[in-house]
């Protein structure tokens, strides 16, 4: 039993999840905060939809903005586990900080080749971008 757990467990620190890319692109957008609207976070990453690092990630389109519930899941766990936070009080802007830096830099992006990296980083850029600079604002360093 414990060896399968343990298995499991090691899988786990190598597998590549749609939550490991979500956090990866968002460590390249360093301190920053960003907007909390799904409408423009879908928008954003749709406009990338082909980029094969996102190949996970279904759009449905036909209603006011393309739709993938699994990137509003995935933010909504990249927030409970801390990866970003909400701390204004209207919930209006995710932030990444510091320590969200370091640890996904320490427990994700070692899951990833340095070719796989570069690819993160080229794809957060344009992801960023695509969210408009209204959209987003860096921390002070």
């Amino acid at each position: 039993m414990s060896t399968s757990l343990d298995s499991l467990r090691e899988r786990f620190r190598k597998d590549v999840t749609p939550l490991d890319i979500a956090a990866g692109i968002l460590f390249f957008f360093g301190k920053i905060e960003f907007t909390t609207s799904y409408e423009r976070l879908n928008s954003a990453f749709y406009k990338e939809k082909d980029n094969p690092l996102l190949g996970e990630f279904r759009f449905r389109e036909g209603g006011s903005y393309p739709y993938s519930a699994l990137l509003e899941n995935v933010f909504s766990r990249l927030s409970k586990s801390g990866l970003i936070s909400c701390l204004n009080p209207d919930y209006r802007l995710f932030e990444i900080g510091e320590k969200q830096l370091e640890r996904i830099e320490k427990g994700v992006l070692k899951k990833f080749s340095k070719e796989k990296i570069r690819d993160l980083k080229s794809l957060s850029q344009r992801i960023k971008k695509n969210l408009g600079p209204n959209n987003s604002r860096a921390l002070d360093q």
